[in-house]
């Protein structure tokens, strides 16, 4: 998944099994790194069949900062 921040613009991208949870833990300031940056909103979603690769895209998109932008415009 990845999320804005409606404060700064800032884009998160992470995984989980539980987004609803994950979520609604990003808004309401559980998360160290997104804490000060509330609220959030939902700007893509990808769905995979197991964890490993769900983990292997996620770190591939932080490690591409300047793509991360263009790689979530074309999941819209």
């Amino acid at each position: 998944y990845a999320i804005e921040s409606e404060l700064t613009g800032r884009v998160y991208v992470g995984q989980t099994d539980l987004l609803d949870r994950r979520f609604g833990e990003h808004n309401n300031g559980r998360v160290m790194s997104t804490r000060k940056e509330i609220p959030w909103k939902l700007v893509a979603l990808e769905y995979f069949d197991d964890r490993s690769n769900a983990r292997w895209t996620e770190s591939t998109l932080k490690r591409s900062r300047g793509a991360r932008s263009d790689s979530l415009k074309l999941c819209f």
